[in-house]
């Protein structure tokens, strides 16, 4: 199979897999279809819709079939997602289109666990709130102090992260994280 071209078949083999695992142990017939799928020969996968069409498991049809709207409804939640993201990602005035779309996402967004690190605006914000008291004022002092010429994106960033905070009541952390409490906000010095 060419790896670039994923055809219908691959999708729908795909969204069986995401199925039985939703359903294996709620459905014994389930359990069966997904067992059966794999071979004791090494590296044997038998697809999960030819068993659908050779093994007489009633059972594991029905329950497939009275999942499927609740998958139809996700697949109309992941159309809406990636339409308002493509909206606020094209529209994006001020820098923010990351922010924007989490906290205007159609409904709460997953989020990690913990502060993604990898995103620097969860370190500017973990920053700003651990070594500065929550003060986005501070924080530009300090790097003022520090040397603002070397600083200058940074500065510019955390303005943006700023007027943003101002502009929506809310605190990026608040965002990033999915919590439901912002705190309260005030304008940043320019």
């Amino acid at each position: 199979m060419n790896e670039a071209c994923v055809t219908e078949a691959d999708r729908v083999e795909a969204l069986l897999h995401l199925m039985c695992e939703e359903l294996f142990d709620q459905v014994d017939q389930v359990r069966a279809l997904a067992c059966q799928s794999v071979e004791a020969e090494a590296g044997m996968v038998v697809p999960l819709q030819y068993l659908l069409c050779v093994l007489n498991l009633p059972e594991a049809r029905h329950a497939l079939q009275a999942a499927l709207p609740a998958w139809q409804t996700a697949l109309d939640q992941l159309t809406s997602l990636l339409d308002h993201v493509e909206a606020v990602w094209v529209e994006d005035p001020c820098g923010c289109a990351s922010l924007e779309a989490l906290l205007y996402a159609p409904w709460p967004v997953r989020r990690p666990p913990g502060p993604d690190l990898r995103d620097a605006d969860v370190l500017l914000a973990l920053e700003r709130n651990l070594r500065f008291g929550g003060s986005w004022d501070a924080f530009m002092e300090w790097l003022h102090l520090d040397g603002s010429r070397r600083h200058q994106e940074t500065i510019r960033r955390i303005r943006q992260l700023a007027d943003f905070e101002w502009a929506h009541g809310v605190d990026v952390m608040a965002v990033l994280s999915g919590a439901e409490a912002p705190r309260p906000l005030r304008k940043v010095a320019d």
